[in-house]
């Protein structure tokens, strides 16, 4: 990663924690005055509710993941055997070019 790139994330963590932290500090101050019992209360909900979170986006987004996946397969496969040539024959470079060569020549044959 660059350092222009890090400069930029430690901006935006630095933004997060000046956001975020007046409530986790509140949230500490609260948990810490209750009794002990309760504060191992209070986790273990929180767990459950993270855990339940959690499993729920898997259960909703797994189709998507299997679909994606399969359509990968299937594109993946079409372009090895050579059956996509017709269609995107003059998009996709030789395999002996470099990097930004493909880019360029990419770039070069899009109608824009």
């Amino acid at each position: 990663m660059s350092i222009q790139g890090t400069f930029v994330f430690a901006g935006i963590i630095e933004t997060i924690e000046e956001f975020v932290g007046p409530y986790i500090t509140q949230g500490l101050g609260i948990l810490t005055g209750l009794a002990v019992w309760m504060q191992a209360a209070i986790l273990a909900g929180a767990a459950i509710f993270i855990l339940i979170g959690v499993f729920t986006f898997i259960k909703k987004t797994y189709k998507m993941i299997l679909v994606l996946a399969v359509i990968g397969v299937v594109g993946y496969f079409l372009y090895t055997s050579g059956a996509l040539n017709g269609i995107i024959g003059g998009l996709v470079p030789t395999t002996e070019a470099t990097t930004a060569f493909s880019l360029l020549h990419i770039i070069r044959v899009l109608p824009l």
